[in-house]
């Protein structure tokens, strides 16, 4: 899956990829990294740990 959006984010903006699960009647979770958006390449400054995540079947 990709995702393209038609916006550029000014060059030393920080954001945050936030992608989430959420069943209903159960609840859910989000998962956060922080990015900064350089002038030539973006660069990851947290790394939330996706391999303890719980495996749904």
């Amino acid at each position: 899956m990709s995702c393209r959006l038609d916006h550029e984010f000014a060059a030393n903006t920080i954001i945050t990829v936030e992608p989430g699960l959420y069943l209903p009647g159960i609840g859910g979770v989000r998962i956060e990294d922080d990015v900064l958006v350089g002038t030539d390449a973006s660069r990851v400054l947290t790394r939330s740990p996706k391999s303890d995540l719980i495996v749904l079947p």
